[in-house]
């Protein structure tokens, strides 16, 4: 049986040899409704390349508006690119700390990811400690979450949503890059604590959860000054 193909009324076909041969040695008609599917392809080469661009262009979108963002607010960053990954390289100085800031729009997953990393790598004798203290952490987060990279150390906050399809506005990159930076500001002292002061992971949380926290506005701009 063929496979109905989107767009030019053509059925894709098994794969066959040039003679109309199937590759068992069996012999199949090729059948189409207005014109001759590709043979032996099995996916309809048109339907292919529409989605193809389609998706290329939620992605140049995507990009274009966080750069429009950037620029707008006053951000400093850098492009840079890995295979089919955009990236933007940013940063943020709060009134805890600064942050590196990495974007990344990623068009072979469709995935926006923005990656909040604290400057502070964890020193190998206190990284069970630190991994601990993020577990705790993560648990009780409803977007994004901590992760450590055990072989140096570096700490950092990952938010990601899917884009495929969805052209993402301002105002909801704006909400994810704030979640990222509020959250590592929020959890930063324990994290520090339980670095230098060699606090318990457990009542550094509990430390941090029982204070009395402004309410933090998602909707509110970042703190400058900014950096990259």
């Amino acid at each position: 049986m063929g496979l109905d193909c989107p767009g030019n009324g053509g059925i894709v076909t098994e794969e066959t040899h040039g003679d109309g041969r199937r590759g068992d040695g069996q012999t199949r008609e090729i059948q189409s409704r207005h014109q001759p599917a590709k043979q032996g392809r099995k996916f309809c080469l048109s339907h292919t390349l529409l989605r193809g661009k389609s998706r290329e262009n939620t992605m140049k979108k995507t990009l274009d508006l966080i750069e429009k963002y950037l620029s707008q607010e006053g951000w400093n960053f850098e492009r840079d690119q890995s295979g089919f990954i955009d990236i933007i390289l940013t940063g943020v100085k709060t009134r805890v700390s600064q942050h590196r800031i990495v974007i990344e729009i990623d068009e072979a997953r469709h995935i926006l990811v923005i990656y909040t990393f604290s400057e502070s790598p964890v020193p190998e004798e206190r990284r069970l400690a630190v991994a601990e203290y993020l577990t705790r952490a993560n648990y009780g987060l409803a977007l994004g979450n901590f992760e450590m990279d055990f072989r140096d150390g570096e700490i950092r906050y990952k938010v990601s949503m899917d884009i495929e399809g969805f052209s993402i506005k301002t105002s909801i990159f704006h909400k994810l890059l704030l979640v990222g930076i509020s959250t590592m500001d929020r959890y930063f002292p324990g994290l520090m604590a339980v670095v230098f002061a060699k606090v318990d992971p457990d009542t550094a949380i509990e430390e941090i959860d029982g204070q009395t926290k402004e309410e933090s506005d998602p909707g509110s701009r970042p703190p400058p000054p900014r950096y990259h």
